[in-house]
C-alpha cells in the first residue's frame, strides 16, 4: 500500500520506446547522435548544429517535465512546497547508470528507485546517520559503473586479440 504505482509508469515505458525509435530510427535521432558526438564532423555533413540542439532542447525538456507528472497527477494531485530534492541528481545518477541508453535508464531508474527506498527502510530501523547511507549508495553505484568499465575493457581486448589472431591465420595462408 505504500508504493504507489499509477498508469504513468506504463507511459514511462513507452516513452523510453518512442525515445529509442526517435534516435535510432529518425533522421533528427541521427542528427542529435552526430551533433553530440562530434558537432564539427555533423556540420560538415550539413547539418544545422542550432537547430538540432533548440530541438533536442525541446524533446528532452517535455521528457523531463514527465518527472513533475507523477506528484501532481499521480501521487498527490498537487505539487507541493517541498517537492522533491534532488530529483536533478537522481536524473544525472540514473543517466550515467543506463548509458544514455533508452532501455537501460528505465533499468538503472528502477535501480535508484530501490536504493532510494531501500535506505528510507534502513534508516527507520537502525540509527545510522543518512549519511552514511548516502555514502553507501554512491559507493554502491559507483562499483556498478566501475564493474561495467572493467567488463567492457575485457570484451574490447578479448575482441581485439580475436582478430589479431585470425590476421596471423590469414597472414600464415597466404
Amino acid at each position: 500500500p505504500s508504493v504507489h504505482l499509477t498508469w504513468l509508469l506504463p507511459l514511462a515505458l513507452i516513452a523510453c520506446g518512442l525515445v529509442w525509435f526517435f534516435m535510432f530510427r529518425t533522421r533528427l535521432g541521427y542528427e542529435l547522435r552526430a551533433v553530440g558526438s562530434s558537432s564539427g564532423s555533423a556540420e560538415a555533413g550539413g547539418v544545422s548544429i542550432g537547430a538540432a540542439q533548440v530541438k533536442g532542447f525541446l524533446i528532452s525538456g517535455a521528457l523531463a517535465g514527465m518527472v513533475g507528472l507523477n506528484h501532481i497527477l499521480g501521487d498527490r494531485g498537487l505539487l507541493a512546497h517541498n517537492y522533491e530534492a534532488g530529483l536533478g541528481f537522481a536524473g544525472i545518477t540514473v543517466a550515467f547508470l543506463g548509458r544514455n541508453h533508452p532501455f537501460g535508464i528505465p533499468l538503472a531508474a528502477i535501480l535508484v528507485g530501490m536504493l532510494a527506498r531501500g535506505q528510507d527502510g534502513i534508516a527507520v530501523t537502525t540509527d545510522l546517520p543518512r549519511e552514511i547511507l548516502i555514502i553507501l549508495e554512491g559507493v554502491l553505484i559507483l562499483s556498478v559503473v566501475v564493474a561495467y568499465e572493467i567488463a567492457r575493457r575485457a570484451l574490447a581486448r578479448r575482441q581485439r586479440q580475436a582478430a589479431t589472431e585470425e590476421e596471423r591465420v590469414r597472414e600464415a595462408k597466404t
